[in-house]
């Protein structure tokens, strides 16, 4: 019988799993231990490790340990037994991301807790908190990955745009630049045939080379006969 899981794979913005199919047989079932990334646990872990990442590379505590926290932001680790000083209050990471709702790191603090729910839920042998933990879990987690990939590509898509728009803004000064050498080495000829003289390919149109050859005449006070466009 072929079964498919789901095997961890943890990544900072990968997803947790990759499909494999393994077969086994019904008559002779899988020894301990050979099926354990079907486990649970292992889904647990995977999730946990996800989270935790996250959280290091925002230099926020990748645990639910008990914090201490001060009006400003600053944070610190409580010892056992230890309560917060005078000005600060008692926290776990849930409450440092609050005002950052629906970012990585929200989303990475509430996968760890709801993780640690799934587990505790387990333990007291509570299935109905169990699976909406770990649905909750998975749903938090899916959201992450969507808005990560959704913001690179966001990110990506306004660097090209910054980008052609820097190409764009060099390919116009290398016009004007070519069009004022061109029409003082040929001051007798018209516009448009000064344009036709340079030997150089832009992306612009006749009608946008022609605006751009007048306003430089004019920024030179230069009074020019237009002439008759020419095919290019």
């Amino acid at each position: 019988m072929k079964k498919t899981v789901y095997r961890p794979k943890v990544g900072k913005y990968d997803s947790l799993f990759r499909r494999e199919t393994v077969t086994y047989s019904m008559t002779d079932p899988p020894k301990p231990g050979e099926l354990s990334d079907m486990s649970v646990e292992a889904d647990i872990s995977a999730y946990e490790e996800w989270a935790r990442n996250i959280l290091r590379d925002s230099d926020l505590p990748d645990h639910l340990r008990a914090l201490a926290y001060k009006a400003n932001g600053e944070w610190r680790e409580l010892a056992d037994g230890e309560r917060p000083a005078d000005g600060e209050g008692a926290c776990m990471v849930t409450h440092l991301v609050k005002d950052k709702p629906l970012s990585q790191e929200w989303y990475a603090a509430h996968v760890l807790l709801r993780a640690y729910c799934v587990s505790k839920a387990i333990e007291e042998n509570d299935a109905e908190k169990a699976a909406w933990n770990a649905m909750r879990m998975s749903e938090h987690y899916e959201h992450a990955i969507f808005r990560g990939a959704f913001e690179r590509d966001v990110l990506v898509e306004r660097a090209r745009s910054l980008e052609s728009k820097k190409a764009k803004r060099v390919e116009l000064e290398r016009f004007k630049e070519a069009y004022r050498t061109a029409r003082d080495e040929n001051p007798n000829l018209s516009r448009v045939r000064v344009i036709n003289s340079i030997c150089i390919d832009f992306t612009l149109s006749d009608s946008r080379l022609i605006a751009l050859a007048r306003e430089v005449d004019r920024k030179d006070g230069i009074n020019r006969s237009p002439g008759a466009p020419k095919k290019r």
